[in-house]
């Protein structure tokens, strides 16, 4: 139900008791009037000493109290000829006379109450319903003869004997100040609730109107809503975007190495060659390695609360994992982590998906009879995971370019893919509020560490 209609029937609830409350006191209030008038009069015809003998004398006793009880004056010469003035014409009071048993003497009308009510000397109303305009007294006399009982029959129309309420209903008046009141308050509210419907459907920002009541607080909830919505369609578009540039890397990268791969084994399918099955098996990892990177990608889409990760084991599982990687190579693969164990906060996938892209990488990048080192350092409350190589490096000019997403060097990683892996890394560390360095060494190489503080082991 709109607000508009709603306001109306509030109104209409509000006026129509109003108004039918000061109805009824209306009508009461003529009634009281009439009857006290009526009885006045009817108390003055029995106080009459020579009203009995009239009424034994006079059958056409009573009838219209205004000819009997006023005398008009005859008019003007200088109004002689002229219409009489206008005004609300009224019946006067009549007096009715009727037996003792009841019986109407000089007209037809029955006896409008119950004779049992009737008492020796006492005025009795015998009004009808409120709303009807009659009033009747009546009362027994003592006369002798066939007046026994007096009627007095009147009217609360407006302008008889001076009746409490006007003649123009005011008393309609108070309930439609209360609904114009109403509607004239609420009316420009709703006028502003409407104008703000149609901007919200119009798709407009900001819809908050001027003011501070609850209206404009709403447009401004309005407002607020509306910008959270966008930025966060804008950062879905982000992740679409990003997630479409991640598979179509990835499937670029994975189309390489299977390219490769199926070259080897068509090799192999003319007879044994340990040189192509060797290159199969690379293949085969760098395949691996490429799924292991959607994997984190995925995991780092989703926010988890960090968790005590010991880095000991940690550095244990990786170079486990690529010794075989690097025995194929002919690449020495080795590592040292302290005696005590070290902790930090951190998700253990990621963490180790990074620390093995850096091994990954220098196992590929680097030259037959290659070392590759990992080194896990502690300084007080902060630590160190470093990953080194001997390979034949970068140059100043790429190394600063390394972390970017899809950027290659172009002498020791060649392979034709979009160089996933270190972008990847840099994620993690941002993540995990590390810093992730990569340096050229004199002696050659690459080194890239990972630091950040350590945390207490869990109880």
């Amino acid at each position: 139900m709109r607000i508009q209609t709603r306001l109306l029937l509030v109104a209409a609830a509000v006026a129509i008791p109003q108004i039918v409350g000061l109805a009824w006191w209306d009508s009461s209030s003529r009634h009281s009037a009439a009857e006290a008038a009526l009885t006045g009069i009817l108390t003055r015809e029995l106080d009459d000493p020579t009203a009995g003998a009239r009424c034994a004398a006079d059958p056409t006793f009573g009838g219209r109290i205004e000819r009997r009880r006023h005398h008009h004056p005859e008019p003007d010469a200088d109004d002689v000829g002229r219409p009489p003035p206008p005004r609300h014409r009224v019946d006067p009071p009549e007096l009715r006379v009727y037996s003792v048993t009841g019986e109407p003497r000089g007209h037809t009308h029955p006896l409008p109450v119950d004779l049992d009510t009737l008492g020796d000397g006492a005025v009795h109303a015998a009004t009808a319903l409120p709303w009807s305009h009659e009033v009747v007294v009546a009362a027994r006399t003592d006369w002798d003869g066939p007046c026994g009982i007096l009627v007095v029959r009147g009217s609360t129309t407006p302008g008889f004997l001076g009746s409490i309420v006007p003649a123009s209903p005011v008393w309609v008046i108070p309930p439609l100040l209360v609904a114009s009141v109403m509607l004239l308050a609420v009316g420009p509210l709703v006028r502003r609730v409407r104008r703000l419907t149609q901007a919200v459907e119009r798709g407009e920002h900001p819809v908050a109107p001027a003011g501070d009541d609850e209206i404009a607080g709403l447009g401004h909830a309005f407002d607020r809503a509306h910008d959270a919505l966008s930025r966060e369609a804008a950062a879905r578009a982000e992740r679409e975007a990003a997630l479409r540039r991640f598979v179509a890397d990835t499937a670029h990268d994975v189309r390489i190495p299977l390219t490769v791969l199926r070259g080897h084994l068509t090799a192999l399918a003319d007879g044994p060659d340990p040189d192509a099955l060797r290159q199969a098996m690379n293949e085969a990892d760098y395949l691996g390695k490429l799924l292991d990177d959607l994997a984190a990608r995925a995991r780092m889409e989703d926010a988890r609360p960090p968790e005590p990760v010991e880095l000991g084991p940690l550095v244990s599982r990786v170079a486990a994992r690529h010794t075989p990687l690097a025995r194929r190579a002919e690449i020495s693969l080795l590592h040292g982590i302290p005696e005590e164990p070290t902790w930090m906060l951190g998700d253990l996938t990621l963490l180790e998906q990074a620390l093995s892209n850096l091994v990954h990488n220098a196992i590929r990048h680097n030259h037959a009879g290659g070392h590759v080192a990992i080194t896990l350092d502690v300084d007080g409350d902060r630590f160190e995971l470093a990953v080194r190589d001997d390979g034949p490096g970068v140059s100043h000019a790429e190394l600063t370019r390394l972390r970017e997403r899809g950027f290659r060097g172009e002498e020791a990683r060649g392979r034709d893919g979009q160089g996933l892996g270190l972008a990847i890394v840099s994620r993690v560390a941002e993540r995990h509020g590390l810093t992730f360095e990569l340096a050229s060494p004199e002696e050659g190489g690459l080194l890239a560490t990972l630091s950040g503080p350590t945390s207490s082991p869990p109880r």
